[in-house]
């Protein structure tokens, strides 16, 4: 039996990988409309924070897909609908969810016309996207008929001399709106203090048992209907 600490931390991993997995289907949606942004937010996608490099890893070396064994026997398991699916060894290459959404973001950086005018390819870029050719085989455009035009593009990268170093085409003056005296209060704020502060003046002093929302949660959780509700989806899940 795992003890309270260790479950606590494993709910924290669970709750944390969860979130990172909704956080690719994000970028994938902020991606797709890129066009309609205004420019300072497709500067901080494209040059920033850079999308396009910090997705290809995901899908180098995808943290959905895990081997373990088990009983001695070595098995493969995949992230489907936020839980972990065993799956055999001939359908790997089927491709899932989260596998697709990390496909699409690629996709609308790369195919887009706005993107191509404003992305820096330099030979790391380049070498990065490279690395996506191997993956681009029948099976996978056979799932994903519109990486057909990924892997044009990519094809035509490699034929492609590049600068060594490069950023984003035109971005040498880009004005862009800051909210100047939110961002003086802010720097002003020492928060380590403020959270402090909080802690021993407001939440230290209230119970669980005072306080009326966390009481609300505790008698809606803790009705039969929810036992019933749960109890119904474990049992149709086993």
């Amino acid at each position: 039996e795992l003890s309270p600490l260790k479950e606590i931390e494993d709910m924290l991993l669970d709750t944390e990988f969860r979130t990172y997995v909704a956080s690719t289907s994000l970028a994938r949606y902020l991606c797709e409309y890129i066009d309609e942004f205004p420019l300072s937010i497709q500067t901080r996608i494209l040059d920033t924070h850079d999308f396009l490099m910090l997705i290809i890893p995901l899908i180098d070396e995808p943290p959905w897909t895990r081997r373990r064994i088990v009983n001695g026997t070595r098995i493969w398991e995949k992230v489907v609908d936020n839980q972990w699916t065993q799956v055999p060894p001939s359908e790997l290459l089927q491709c899932t969810k989260c596998e697709a959404q990390c496909w699409f973001t690629v996709y609308f950086l790369t195919c887009s016309d706005q993107c191509r005018k404003q992305y820096g390819l330099n030979a790391f870029r380049k070498g990065q996207l490279l690395r996506l050719r191997k993956y681009l085989n029948e099976v996978m455009l056979d799932q994903l008929p519109v990486l057909t035009n990924l892997t044009r593009y990519i094809d035509e990268l490699s034929l492609l001399n590049v600068p060594e170093n490069a950023t984003g085409h035109g971005s040498a003056l880009l004005m862009q709106e800051l909210g100047v005296m939110r961002d003086r209060v802010i720097r002003k704020v020492e928060w380590n203090v403020t959270a402090d502060e909080q802690f021993n003046e407001i939440f230290s002093r209230m119970g669980d048992i005072r306080d009326p929302i966390l009481r609300e949660i505790s008698g809606i959780y803790g009705s039969d209907e929810v036992g019933e509700l749960v109890g119904h989806q474990q049992n149709s899940l086993v």
